[in-house]
This record gives structure tokens, sequence and C-alpha cells, in this order.
């Protein structure tokens, strides 16, 4: 339950902030990172079709996402800010981890600098399984 938690929170933020451009950077098909890229615009779009959301995480996943956008659609709000084309940084036969670089937006001034999502591949397909966000060091941003 404790990792749904985490992976709920991560892919939520990780999710919510897509709807400036330049986020529908091509990837290729059937790639772990495309189905990385899929998720993103999903929530990008604030899609509130828990099915839709299915396709790349576990059902529970899935419905946490599409309630999250109906309320970010009853607020007005975006989920998250546009991003770079998502990388895989790791890949076998049946796992791989896609990082995603985040664009700084003054609208999200706590987002983080990037996050690496953990995939598995089950039933022929890229499913998301995990994710962790990084920030940037203070030693690297200048602050104390």
């Amino acid at each position: 339950m404790r990792l749904i938690h985490k992976v709920s929170l991560c892919v939520l933020v990780a999710l919510s902030v897509g709807l400036l451009a330049g986020c529908g950077s091509r990837v290729e098909a059937g790639t772990p990172a495309a189905a990385v890229q899929s998720l993103l615009e999903l929530r990008s779009e604030l899609s509130t079709d828990s099915a839709r959301y299915g396709s790349f995480v576990e059902t529970s996943m899935a419905t946490v996402l599409a309630q999250d956008a109906a309320s970010l659609i009853a607020k007005k709000k975006s989920p998250m800010p546009a991003w770079e084309t998502p990388e895989t940084t790791e890949e076998s036969t049946t796992s791989a981890k896609v990082k995603v670089v985040w664009k700084a937006d003054p609208k999200f001034p706590d987002w983080a600098e990037s996050t690496t999502f953990s995939l598995s591949k089950e039933t022929g397909r890229w499913m998301i399984v995990d994710a962790v966000s990084a920030s940037p060091s203070k030693a690297a941003t200048g602050t104390p």
C-alpha cells in the first residue's frame, strides 16, 4: 500500500502540468519512454477516464489519476509543467527506467527538476510501477 501511495503522489505530481507547448515530443512507439510520454499526455489532457490510465498504471492508480483530473478541472488548474522528451536510461527485457526532465515554470516553483519512472513489462506492454522525483542540489542552485 505504501508503494501505491508513493507512486500515486509522484505520478500525480509528475503528471500535473503538461498543457504547455513542447509536451508532445515524439518517442518510438512500444518503448518504455513511449509509455511514459503517453501517460504524461493523458495527464496533461486532464483525462477523467480511468480506463485510459489503466493502460499504463495499475487499476487503483488509474482511478486516483482520473479523480484527480476531475478535481483539477473543477479548480481550473493545470496538472504539471511542460517536460522534455522522456529518455530511457535503463532497459532490460522485463524492466526499465525512464527519466523526465521538467521545464522550469513559475507556476510550479517547487516542482522537481526531474522524475525517474520505473516500468515493468507486463503482458507485452510497459506499465509504470514507481516514480521518484529529484530536485537540484542546494549547491548546484546556489541556495543555502
